[in-house]
């Protein structure tokens, strides 16, 4: 596929994950294989950090503007400080080593939410180094590790609904593909999940990253790329890349930046919103 809609702004790494938009409007991503973070500017792309063993995926800032790392390499939630020291949050629970934590957000609060699943473990689940009996999604704040759902074989992406009111966490177990929606309290504890959409096996690409819009509505990677899905879960479209996505970050002009395996892509406003997605059936 090759329109103006979808660009492909920069190749050759080996598996591009963890986008998120800085302030000024430059891209971060991991590149999670050659263990680095790369910094994407005025159609420039540059090593912001070269880590040999980091291995990072998910990325996030909170609220200070510190970097928030998910590391499959350390196993661990990290923090790049301002004057560029790392240090770790957190890399065990209960005196287990976390698998490999894998995405990250932060709340309005400085929360820290993010998942666990085995991706970063050579033999998966059953890597002998796994110590956690679950894959998990946890909450960090303040020192404090909490784990909030061990019942989601592979949770993956996650993201807060626009009031902060809702957690919603896919599901990228190729056997059992879905998009949980969990009630969030004040206290940073979750409700039981509603389950909003089920998907067969069949194109490539499981559920990865994911994102609310203003709206409430989700884009979401997925099986036959990005997903357009209603506040409500129900799926409206699809958008075609080239290459199987793994993540993405919503810019505020509504265009999207996705990372897919080698390369980095922008999708346009005009593309998610002027109908052009294919429908889904």
């Amino acid at each position: 596929m090759s329109r103006p809609d979808v660009r492909r702004v920069a190749t050759g790494f080996q598996f591009t994950e963890g986008p998120v938009l800085l302030p000024d409007g430059d891209l971060l991503f991991s590149d999670i294989h050659g263990s680095r973070i790369y910094r994407f500017s005025r159609g420039e792309v540059y090593v912001y950090l070269d880590r040999p063993g980091m291995h990072p995926n998910g990325l996030a800032l909170d609220l200070s503007g510190d970097l928030i790392i998910c590391e499959h390499g350390r196993r661990c939630l990290s923090r790049q400080c301002r004057d560029g020291t790392i240090e770790v949050l957190s890399r065990d629970f209960e005196g287990r080593r976390l698998n490999s934590p894998n995405d990250v957000i932060v709340d309005s609060q400085g929360a820290i939410y993010f998942t666990d699943p085995p991706y970063g473990l050579a033999d998966r689940d059953g890597d002998a180094q796994k110590e956690l009996p679950f894959n998990g999604l946890f909450r960090w704040q303040e020192g404090s590790l909490s784990l909030l759902c061990e019942a989601m074989a592979k949770p993956n992406g996650l993201a807060l609904s626009p009031d902060e009111q809702f957690l919603y966490v896919a599901n990228s177990d190729p056997a059992d593909m879905y998009w949980n929606r969990f009630p969030l309290y004040a206290d940073g504890s979750i409700g039981a999940p509603i389950r909003l959409l089920s998907l067969p096996s069949g194109d490539a690409g499981v559920p990865d990253g994911l994102k609310v819009r203003p709206d409430g509505s989700m884009v979401a990677t997925g099986p036959g790329g990005i997903l357009l899905l209603s506040a409500q879960g129900e799926l409206a479209g699809r958008i075609p890349i080239p290459e199987i996505p793994a993540n993405l970050a919503l810019d505020p002009d509504g265009s999207l930046w996705v990372t897919a395996r080698t390369s980095i892509y922008v999708v346009s406003r005009s593309f998610i919103e002027g109908g052009l997605a294919i429908p889904a059936v």
